[in-house]
């Protein structure tokens, strides 16, 4: 999976062996997601999203917000 925030305040994943895309949550400020996006993955798979407008997010892959 690839996972990347553009400026319409989402985070998107592209599945490259299904060649889909789709948008999972939205996240922050979207002036500031290019500078200050960071993501992690769990060894749970939840996705950690910390913002470049001072927000930190949890969500599943399938966008679930955990908190």
């Amino acid at each position: 999976m690839i996972y990347f925030g553009t400026d319409d305040y989402y985070l998107h994943v592209i599945d490259p062996q299904e060649g889909t895309a789709k948008k999972i949550i939205k996240i922050g400020d979207a002036s500031k997601l290019g500078g200050g996006f960071r993501l992690v993955i769990g060894k749970d798979g939840i996705l950690y999203i910390a913002s470049g407008d001072g927000h930190l997010y949890a969500t599943t892959p399938e966008g679930d917000i955990k908190w």
